[in-house]
């Protein structure tokens, strides 16, 4: 799956209002304005509904960059 980030990045996009191509491989919660709490639980909710998973508070709480949400999300593929 080699667009499996960019397709993770899209969604943080829509999530976020922002363009996918401003969403850094390093983007962090708290780094990128746009990621807050509030945003942060919009895109767990969003990756639920996209790819039919289930996150429990300790992942979601986990996933604090975009290398963490990606991962996150291909464990529970």
């Amino acid at each position: 799956m080699a667009d499996f980030p960019d397709r993770i990045r899209r969604i943080m996009a829509d999530v976020f209002g922002i363009e996918p191509d401003v969403i850094p491989n390093d983007a962090a919660m708290g780094v990128l304005e746009q990621w807050d709490s509030g945003n942060h639980i919009s895109l767990v909710l969003a990756l639920e509904e996209e790819f039919g998973v289930s996150f429990d508070v300790s992942e979601i709480e986990a996933m604090t960059c975009f290398e963490d949400v990606v991962g996150g999300v291909e464990q529970k593929l």
